[in-house]
């Protein structure tokens, strides 16, 4: 799916992740190709293996600006994608959503999941169910885990005095995670994700 041209000199730390949808495959990836590592959108036809959408998922984004690790889930024409990017020395979690195939994620004003400016976030991930994308962080300044939940029903903005006060517990785990939060994030309406309660 990547014919984006990068020449790998040594072993990358993220590698593609993809999700099966009716006779497609709609992949997301790291490639440095440009020199800075962005994230990668592309399908496939599962019929003629033939190569459809294959490009960056954000088009304005500073070359200053590195991305990585990104995860995508949905189901149908609904997708959801969550990266780390660091800018100015600072970790955030990104999401971009859509509900008309892999091309609505295109282009789209990338939104901050992690709302501390202070944060250190990495390692996010995301998964679909019932509507609603689950997305989950750790912050390696706090040396917690972070949960926020999205769904396609639009927003403008995201509240920013909402925090980041979603823990889960114990850590390590012993295989069961319990999942607080003690603020109401508010619920938006309007044309793309929005956060809901949790």
């Amino acid at each position: 799916i990547d014919n984006s041209g990068w020449i790998v000199n040594s072993c990358p730390s993220s590698g593609p992740v993809g999700v099966s949808m009716s006779d497609s495959i709609v992949s997301v990836w790291m490639s440095a190709n440009s020199g800075t590592p962005r994230v990668m959108i592309g399908t496939a036809d599962y019929k003629n293996i033939g190569i459809g959408l294959n490009q960056n998922i954000t088009s304005t984004v500073p070359s200053t600006t590195s991305q990585n690790f990104p995860i995508i889930a949905g189901q149908w024409d609904v997708y959801g994608i969550v990266w780390e990017e660091i800018k100015d020395g600072k970790r955030f979690i990104k999401f971009v959503a859509g509900d008309k195939g892999p091309s609505s994620l295109l282009n789209q004003t990338a939104l901050t999941v992690n709302v501390d400016t202070n944060s250190l976030a990495k390692n996010p991930h995301v998964v679909y169910s019932n509507g609603i994308f689950h997305i989950t962080w750790a912050d390696n300044r706090t040396k917690k885990v972070y949960y926020r939940s999205a769904s396609i029903e639009g927003f403008t903005s995201i509240n920013k005095s909402a925090g980041n006060n979603t823990i889960a517990y114990p850590n390590p785990t012993n295989g069961i995670v319990k999942i607080e939060n003690s603020n109401s994030i508010k619920r938006y309406t309007g044309h793309i994700p929005s956060y809901a309660d949790v």
